[in-house]
């Protein structure tokens, strides 16, 4: 590791990477634990799946591990052919095993990230038959499901699917390399994978060290990369610009145009997989009548939004599907109304207005739009109170179903029209907490055709009619259900004119730290 002063020079040679940006939702390095941002950069470039996103073009998958698949007829069985020579971090060749145990660890560890893997059907008493080492360089996938081949591979470039080191587990963790623990307890501050790069250092409150995989077949110019926590925008754009930090990531529109007309850097950005929606809670009386959710949708002054809070984060965007999945629609369905939306709340009966109230995440921009909103609304005689508060006690009143408006962001789990789609309208049982994690359920929403279509979906097998079932299962929750689309994210990147090799992905997990070769 390098010394105290090396670390506060960055390299203009291109050896050493230093990024500013806010890191304390690092909680572990365990990707079959880990889900937020900053732990889905990291496992991104430190393990390799079978497969992964186009970064490019993110409709199409591209292979990672494996060099080649292929299908049976009957959709039931999937065979990877793992790269020749592929090596861990650690020097142990990568084999089909590693693959099967992985898939096995992640799916009987039973965290967050399990649930992709368990839409497959795998299941910790099956996933030992289904998912399995044929030969060393053969691991085949076994569904119970003729799911659209589309959806398995997007599920196969999430976290869970990601290929760990069993030897170097074993080595490390002895007996808890087994279950239950599956060196989970090493593993959280650790890592053994064969992309690119390995945290060489990280504990907690410090910053994430990341070095070069020398036995990586990826190849880069970084030999260090160095995450971290400056969480003010501000603060990172004066170390932006005076050298001490080559990446800023937390710049708001004002802020990047500073670093724009520096003459010292540059700034890049890209679509993310999340979504801004305000959400009215069905149980509500009034908010769960028709001609309310129509009204509301037309007092959104998406222009004025655009203008004032999302230049810098995002884009307006009005669905539940981000731009560049499958099935994705760039269709202003709603236009800003206030008339109009006058007119349909005294068709019913609420020509006097009412009180209602919104929990909002306390983030500057989603403040911002909510204030819009408030403003819109008061033209109508309709009384918004505002109750901004942490993610955390926003999130946890709007789970159990407390509130009555919601604005928050939704960030797709995996790169599938079926990861937002599930979470917007699936709702089988609208009295059963066992939904909760739904975001029709905590909105009190039950659309069951719209649920069936949803999952008959996940078997079209044709990926321009499976695109187009999304679109119209778009048009219909944008015109019945009880959601206001408002943005998609745009995550931009402010860097020293020095590097560019930082490629912002769709989602964090393909925001590739090194330069792209396939081999």
């Amino acid at each position: 590791m390098s010394s105290e002063n090396e670390a506060e020079r960055p390299c203009r040679d291109g050896h050493r990477l230093v990024m500013g940006m806010s890191i304390d939702d690092l909680m572990t390095l365990d990707p079959a634990e880990g889900y937020e941002r900053t732990v889905s950069e990291i496992l991104g470039n430190v393990y390799e799946r079978l497969v992964r996103l186009d970064r490019d073009d993110p409709s199409r998958i591209k292979p990672e591990a494996a060099e080649s698949w292929s299908i049976s007829p009957d959709g039931l069985r999937f065979w990877f052919r793992l790269r020749p020579n592929l090596k861990f971090s650690s020097g142990n060749s990568v084999t089909a095993d590693d693959v099967a145990w992985s898939f096995k660890r992640a799916v009987t560890f039973a965290k967050g990230p399990a649930e992709i893997l368990q839409e497959l059907g795998l299941t910790p008493e099956n996933v030992g038959e289904k998912a399995v080492a044929e030969d060393e360089r053969t691991f085949r996938l076994t569904l119970d499901t003729a799911f659209a081949p589309s959806f398995v591979l997007n599920c196969l470039t999430s976290n869970a699917a990601s290929i760990v080191d069993r030897k170097a587990i074993e080595q490390a963790c002895g007996a808890d390399a087994d279950a239950p623990a599956f060196g989970n307890g090493w593993l959280k501050g650790n890592t053994a994978g064969s992309g690119p790069f390995a945290v060489s250092d990280w504990r907690p409150g410090q910053p994430v060290v990341l070095t070069r995989n020398k036995y990586s077949r990826q190849p880069t110019s970084l030999a260090v990369i160095e995450y971290r926590h400056i969480p003010d925008g501000s603060t990172q754009l004066d170390l932006l610009l005076e050298g001490r930090i080559d990446v800023a990531r937390s710049l708001d529109f004002r802020q990047l145009e500073i670093a724009r007309e520096s003459g010292v850097c540059r700034v890049s950005g890209a679509p993310k997989g999340a979504i801004l929606f305000i959400s009215l809670n069905q149980l509500h009386p009034l908010l769960s009548k028709p001609q309310v959710i129509r009204a509301f949708k037309h007092l959104v002054d998406y222009e004025n939004m655009q203008q004032q809070w999302l230049e810098g984060s995002g884009r307006v965007h009005q669905g539940f599907l981000p731009l560049g999945m499958l099935g994705d629609e760039d269709k202003n369905r709603f236009a800003y109304d206030p008339e109009k939306a006058r007119h349909l709340l005294e068709e019913a009966g609420l020509a006097d207005g009412f009180k209602i109230s919104m929990d909002v995440h306390h983030f500057p921009t989603v403040m911002g739009v909510a204030s819009i909103f408030q403003k819109s609304l008061a033209l109508v005689g309709v009384e918004l109170t505002l109750l901004p508060d942490t993610g955390k006690s926003v999130l946890g009143k709007f789970r159990g179903r407390k509130h009555d408006l919601y604005c928050g962001r939704w960030g797709t789990d995996y790169w599938d029209p079926n990861s937002n789609a599930k979470a917007f309208l699936k709702n089988t049982d609208n009295d059963s907490e066992k939904e909760a994690g739904i975001l029709a359920w905590r909105n009190g929403w039950f659309a069951p055709e719209l649920s069936r279509m949803a999952d008959d979906a996940l078997t079209i097998s044709d990926p321009h009619l499976r695109a187009e079932r999304y679109r119209l299962l778009q048009d219909e929750v944008a015109s019945t259900g009880p959601y206001i689309f408002i943005y998609q994210q745009v995550e931009y990147v402010a860097t020293r004119d020095w590097f560019t090799a930082l490629s912002v992905g769709p989602t964090f997990g393909s925001n590739y730290l090194f330069d792209t070769a396939d081999a």
